[in-house]
């Protein structure tokens, strides 16, 4: 249009900050959906996978689950099947814990 000489909306979406998620801080997690390991019942390991919303986690980190207030260790991170070293915040995540806790 003659009127307008501005940016087009596309250019001002591209330049938009993108949303940056905090990796600093505590850690959460909010829990998506809990895998057994195994079949059948009894005591197996269970893997917590969720999007890390804040913080990174790592094995060996001390968890708060909320709203219990029962707390755990880290035995492993997982990410797309894997075990690795950590995740952050933005990654999608596996934690399984040192003990079983109820996480609903």
């Amino acid at each position: 249009a003659d009127w307008y000489d501005g940016p087009s909306l596309l250019q001002l979406l591209e330049a938009l900050p993108t949303a940056q998620e905090r990796t600093a801080g505590h850690l959460l997690i909010p829990v998506q959906y809990v895998a057994r390991e195994g079949e059948g019942t009894g005591n197996q390991p269970r893997t917590l996978w969720g999007r890390i919303a804040h913080g990174r986690v790592k094995a060996g980190d001390a968890v708060q689950i909320l709203p219990s207030g029962e707390t755990a260790v880290v035995a492993e991170v997982r990410r797309a099947g894997s075990v690795v070293d950590a995740c952050e915040a933005g990654e999608s995540a596996g934690v399984v814990l040192d003990r079983q806790l109820d996480v609903s």
